[in-house]
């Protein structure tokens, strides 16, 4: 079986996070994550069990690394169906995350866009709280410039693309997807996950 963590994420952009996304009242990651059922079955593979992080959240850099840690911790509560009181808490595992953010940042806004690699400097912008990404710390920390995902993606896309050929694609970069790779080199407990994270970020559209 394979478990997959689903996280929807706003992405930020000119000003702060916050501000970009005040026009939207709706947020195209979540309506995904909510159409996506808890389980796909598939003859002759593993099949997918989803775990759909319970959060909408705005963006700061500290709770970026936040949820990244919540996710690969599989604490129960931070997952669908939400955590009712006297319920155990519990923990899930979580095999892979796959992140879902709305396009933002001027670009395309009909396209899809699979992060390949996250970066550990060079964001200008500030987060909801007016804070930066603190590189300094992360470089104490002793991580790299960067970090790729273990899957493929870019093979991936060439399929997306081959299958969609009216649909706009390409891949890019992004911190939520640093974050997430990070943690498994932070945290002993999460080594063996170390990888195993995908962001694929979707259109502005409503339906």
């Amino acid at each position: 079986m394979l478990r997959v963590s689903l996280y929807p994420a706003f992405l930020g952009g000119k000003l702060t996070f916050i501000q970009l996304f005040m026009e939207f009242d709706f947020n195209t990651s979540a309506l995904v994550r909510d159409a996506l059922p808890n389980v796909i079955l598939r003859p002759d593979k593993k099949t997918i069990l989803i775990r759909k992080y319970s959060r909408d959240t705005r963006d700061t850099y500290e709770g970026v690394r936040r949820v990244s840690r919540e996710i690969w911790g599989g604490k129960r509560s931070c997952f669908l169906p939400e955590h009712q009181p006297g319920d155990d808490e519990g923990y899930v595992k979580v095999d892979l995350i796959l992140h879902l953010g709305m396009i933002a940042l001027g670009w395309n806004p009909d396209q899809f866009r699979f992060e390949t690699t996250g970066r550990r400097d060079g964001y200008e912008l500030a987060g909801d709280n007016g804070k930066h990404v603190d590189s300094d710390q992360l470089k104490e920390l002793g991580l790299p410039e960067s970090l790729t995902t273990a899957f493929d993606i870019e093979a991936a896309w060439r399929k997306v693309r081959d299958e969609f050929p009216g649909v706009s694609s390409c891949v890019s970069t992004e911190f939520r997807l640093y974050s997430s790779l990070a943690e498994p080199l932070l945290t002993e407990a999460f080594r063996k996950k170390k990888g195993r994270v995908v962001f694929e970020r979707h259109p502005k559209l409503t339906a």
